[in-house]
């Protein structure tokens, strides 16, 4: 905005040293009629002239001002996004932390409590099957043995 102003002034000051010109113009029409009128289409060239360059430095202004605006873009979105991506790696790496943690955790307080315990269940089994076992072949033993002593006694009797 500040450029608009500034030439604002700058043309203000143009035109006003080119309306002194104009009124010297008009006083020299008297003194020279034929070359007034040639002096007034000059002038009016050259304030024509001053409101292009004007136009065009305000075009050149306002190119200006898009590029660096968008520049400012781009660089502002390559700031976020790398902003974006260092926040994401934080907090993957926070998470996975946490995670590895929590693994810790459960395996010293749960997963290695509850095999050392299956480890003693299947150790008490082993050793409970292996004393059925021989319950077992003894009272069978014992069965047969008594089936033979009495298979005998009926014999022996008979």
């Amino acid at each position: 905005m500040a450029e608009f102003t500034e030439r604002d002034a700058l043309l203000a000051e143009i035109l006003g040293d080119v309306g002194t010109l104009l009124k010297a113009v008009n006083l020299l029409e008297e003194i020279l009629p034929n070359q007034t009128e040639e002096a007034v289409k000059h002038l009016t060239e050259i304030i024509g002239s001053i409101e292009k360059a004007g136009d065009t430095y305000k075009l050149k202004a306002d190119t200006y001002t898009e590029a660096l605006l968008e520049e400012s873009r781009a660089q502002l979105d390559k700031e976020i996004q790398a902003a974006r991506q260092h926040f994401e790696k934080n907090v993957n790496d926070a998470i996975n932390k946490t995670i590895t943690g929590y693994e810790n955790t459960v395996e010293t307080k749960f997963t290695n409590p509850v095999k050392s315990l299956l480890n003693s269940i299947q150790q008490s089994q082993h050793g409970l099957m292996e004393k059925l076992l021989y319950a077992f072949i003894g009272g069978l033993i014992g069965g047969i043995t008594g089936v033979v002593c009495i298979t005998l006694l009926e014999k022996l009797i008979n």
